[in-house]
């Protein structure tokens, strides 16, 4: 767990909304509140799945997945993104629902993201409709 954390910032979490926005289907009218917690929520399960709890993956593979969902339009500013990312905690809807970002490394070296998902309260079927 990390000691000192703070939340993304107003930039990031609308880079996650712009991407939602651009990339859905939905014509239903949601605000730019909204829009970032579905982007995040997509982000979530496309890097953790359904339910799950934690995952660590290279910074490559979070670029691609960050270009898929319209967050970012290259490689190289999805992974500064990521890196932007380190030491922050993304709120899914609730202060109780939160992604939180760590750097690590991947054998043989690899710099790599690990995203964990935290629920402090609450049932586990509000931690999977996340």
């Amino acid at each position: 767990m990390i000691d000192k954390i703070s939340v993304i910032s107003a930039e990031q979490f609308q880079k996650f909304a712009e991407g939602a926005r651009s990339a859905s289907k939905r014509t239903e009218f949601q605000t730019p509140e909204e829009w970032g917690i579905l982007g995040l929520r997509q982000f979530k399960r496309r890097t953790l799945g359904f339910c799950g709890a934690e995952s660590t993956k290279t910074l490559e593979v979070l670029a691609g997945v960050l270009s898929e969902l319209h967050v970012t339009s290259s490689e190289d500013e999805g992974k500064e993104f990521i890196r932007g990312l380190y030491g922050r905690e993304a709120r899914l809807g609730s202060p109780w629902n939160y992604l939180t970002f760590e750097r690590a490394i991947n054998p043989p070296g690899v710099e790599a993201c690990r995203i964990t998902a935290h629920v402090i309260q609450g049932t586990s079927e509000e931690y999977c409709s996340s």
